[in-house]
């Protein structure tokens, strides 16, 4: 497995490979060569998560439990979209049938209440971040909506989803002092510190919730995560970045033939990353949300109530 490289080490082979001289630094220096080079870095970052097919590498999944009489329930802050088909009900072993109509949606939540295996759902709101309040200094804006609301306190949902983070902070260190609101890369995921550490010596690996490290405290990540150091770690493919960065810069020089055959050539290596990591795409002229399992999915327990079957 090939260790994964920093912006800082990408962005010196991208300077390579354009033969221009190496900044000491890139994020937060105020050279013009250097103020343009991370903003090329992230335009390709974020031409590449409008794949919508991709990545594997910032596949994450979201669990969440229901609330009684509650339909909206907010969505992790790094969410970009959901992966197609994995929206289940944990509890009751289903799956959630949607993304459903307005029409649908209004049905279930205001018309007649009949019985039905399913629960639905939507997605809903701003693509993007809010501001919220401590530990998190930021949320999503976006909603994950069931219908029928929650039934109880206790069933748990989830979805898996593509993460806008294609950059995670710098690997956590043994023996290191960390102080609230620093950021490392553990086992599973970004982790923030939110109660400060003396000596840090247990990495973090937790999924959920917190982490105890000594006399502090690791708690999951869960937000937009920017590029914000050269020490950043990139979790998309090195070459994506520097042949992006190549027929950017040429772009950005108005050397537009250079820039065409860059980027085509480009487009090729992404295609061709996509189909490494998922494999020959099959079709079904028939497919349902039905077609990847075998019927009938008995819940836990059996059907509640006395539909029958």
């Amino acid at each position: 497995m090939v260790q994964l490289s920093t912006v800082k080490a990408l962005l010196d082979e991208f300077c390579d490979r354009i033969n221009q001289p190496r900044e000491s630094s890139y994020v937060g220096n105020t050279t013009p060569a250097a103020r343009q080079y991370v903003s090329l870095f992230k335009y390709i970052g974020d031409q590449l998560l409008d794949y919508a097919n991709g990545w594997w590498q910032l596949k994450r999944v979201y669990v969440f439990t229901t609330t009684t009489g509650v339909s909206n329930y907010q969505l992790p802050g790094d969410f970009l979209r959901m992966l197609t088909g994995t929206q289940w009900g944990v509890t009751n072993q289903i799956p959630l049938a949607g993304p459903l109509s307005n029409a649908r949606l209004a049905f279930q939540t205001y018309g007649v209440n009949i019985a039905t295996p399913f629960a639905g759902y939507q997605v809903n709101g701003a693509q993007g971040y809010v501001f919220n309040t401590s530990p998190y200094t930021q949320r999503s804006a976006g909603y994950f909506q069931i219908s029928p609301a929650g039934q109880n306190d206790t069933d748990q949902n989830a979805i898996a989803y593509t993460s806008c983070n294609y950059v995670w902070p710098t690997d956590w260190v043994s023996g290191q002092a960390y102080s609230i609101g620093d950021k490392v890369t553990g086992i599973n995921n970004i982790y923030i510190c939110t109660d400060a550490i003396t000596t840090s010596a247990t990495r973090p690996d937790a999924t959920t919730g917190t982490d105890t490290d000594g006399d502090g405290v690791w708690t999951v990540y869960t937000e937009p995560y920017p590029v914000t150091a050269d020490t950043d770690i990139v979790l998309l493919d090195d070459a994506l970045f520097v042949e992006g960065l190549r027929w950017a810069w040429f772009e950005s020089k108005q050397q537009f033939q250079a820039a065409d055959r860059l980027k085509k050539s480009w487009e090729t290596d992404v295609t061709n990353a996509l189909g490494r990591q998922n494999g020959a795409i099959l079709l079904n002229a028939g497919y349902d949300t039905t077609a990847n399992w075998e019927w009938p999915v008995v819940p836990v327990g059996a059907w509640s109530g006395t539909g029958g079957g």
